[in-house]
């Protein structure tokens, strides 16, 4: 039997993952975050290994939240197909 509650929720899940991913708000706030990763690792001095380990682990840091996001937004697809299937299978 299949969990029509748990694919809506993936479902709704994903939509505002993507809402969060489309919103120029944040998209605004994500790149001044990596730029500012990048320009604390472009401006260490030579010597300073850990501020550019730091920022290293900041910048997958913050690629990991963005492809988290990507991933909600697959599963809430891939639940909405299975919302949409399991309908026409009811009508049939």
């Amino acid at each position: 039997m299949v969990d029509t509650a748990k694919l809506e929720k993936q479902r709704v899940r994903g939509a505002q993952a993507e809402q969060i991913l489309e919103s120029p708000v944040f998209n605004e706030a994500f790149a001044k975050i990596e730029t500012a990763i990048l320009d604390g690792w472009k401006n260490s001095e030579g010597q300073d290994t850990k501020v550019r380990e730091n920022c290293h682990y900041l910048w997958c840091a913050a690629q990991m939240f963005k492809e988290e996001l990507k991933q909600i937004i697959g599963t809430g697809r891939g639940a909405s197909t299975q919302l949409i299937q399991l309908e026409q299978d009811k009508a049939a």
